[in-house]
């Protein structure tokens, strides 16, 4: 798959409903159970935390495949041919 092609599926990813409403539904359920906890449980908020993290790493990487492939066709553009 070329960088063309893997930007294109990241933008369908990032705008697909399911796979949002699913990180989305994650991203509650973590931040419920680290509002939830007591605290002394250490384990419990780092857990809820690092999940909350994971979720917008996945929004994030999938957002930089999508502008790593504009800034090469906008290079590619301005290249003298």
């Amino acid at each position: 798959m070329d960088t063309e092609q893997r930007a294109i599926r990241a933008q369908q990813l990032i705008e697909d409903p399911l796979l949002c409403e699913v990180l989305e539904q994650i991203e509650k359920a973590a931040i419920d159970a680290w509002q939830a906890t007591k605290t002394d449980n250490v384990a419990q908020r780092e857990f809820s935390w690092l999940t909350v993290k994971v979720v917008n790493r996945i929004r994030d990487a999938l957002q930089g495949v999508v502008d790593n492939q504009l800034i090469e066709a906008s290079i590619a553009a301005r290249a003298p041919r």
